[in-house]
């Protein structure tokens, strides 16, 4: 198998004094989700004495976020998960530093400091980000069962209560309309 890899090396002037005197920043974007991207940053140093080598291997990552469908949501744990909005990105994974050979040079005599291997890993990652659904609101207030339940039984309360009601309001009703009787002077005789 043939392998690609970009190669950074960064070569000094011979003779630097001192310990660590050469630095290289590198910084790069890397989206954390779909939705975020931020910016990492790293120091690599060395000097003349210990020239280093570092290996970073990146992780192709496939992002699959949801969508809301209904009260449901898809959620793409089926056959459905073909259809989501799909987004493919690389994130660093690890890193791998080590000493490197003393003394190697370019052709115009500088001595190199600091190899960077920027590589592909091995292995893929799949992340699936949920919407926000009727379906996972009920998931969160403690299962899916014991919610559904608890929907069910609120509504079941309400309408006892208003037949309760209703049927008090029915016999006050009832009661008001009927004709009063007045007692009269003529009626006590």
């Amino acid at each position: 198998k043939v392998y690609r890899y970009v190669t950074l090396k960064v070569f000094a002037p011979k003779g630097s004094k001192g310990g660590l005197n050469r630095a290289l920043s590198l910084w790069w974007e890397q989206r954390e989700s779909p939705t975020w991207t931020g910016v990492l940053t790293q120091l690599y140093t060395w000097s003349e004495q210990i020239p280093m080598r570092t290996e970073l291997f990146f992780q192709k990552v496939t992002a699959l976020q949801g969508e809301p469908f209904g009260i449901f949501g898809r959620n793409g744990n089926d056959e459905s998960e073909q259809l989501l909005q799909q987004k493919n990105y690389m994130v660093k994974k690890s890193e791998y530093s080590y000493a490197g050979e003393r003394g190697e040079t370019d052709n115009q005599g500088l001595i190199l400091g600091q190899s960077l291997f920027l590589r592909a890993s091995h292995t893929m990652r799949e992340d699936f980000y949920e919407v926000y659904s009727l379906l996972r609101l009920l998931e969160a207030m403690g299962g899916l069962y014991t919610s559904i339940s608890f929907l069910l039984f609120v509504p079941v309360i309400g309408a006892y209560q208003l037949i309760r009601n209703c049927g008090l309001l029915v016999d006050y009703c009832r009661h008001q309309h009927k004709p009063h009787h007045f007692v009269t002077p003529e009626m006590l005789v």
